[in-house]
């Protein structure tokens, strides 16, 4: 396995959802107040927070978390 590879299956990720019932793949779901779950996150240890997505929900600019 390649070294990206190896650390993106390693790395937690945490998928923003209100449609899916469970996520796998090292995966936690997020769901309810977005801002305050991101503003946790960015909270505990580890070496930051990267951000993705496919497409953004509407009014996720509001919650903080479009950067």
């Amino acid at each position: 396995m390649e070294p990206f590879a190896r650390t993106i299956d390693a790395a937690k990720k945490y998928v923003v959802s209100s449609t899916l019932d469970r996520v796998d793949w090292n995966a936690e779901l997020v769901r309810g107040d977005l801002g305050k779950a991101v503003q946790q996150l960015e909270r505990e240890p580890g070496k930051g927070l990267a951000r993705g997505r496919r497409e953004a929900p509407p009014g996720v600019g509001g919650a903080g978390i479009d950067r």
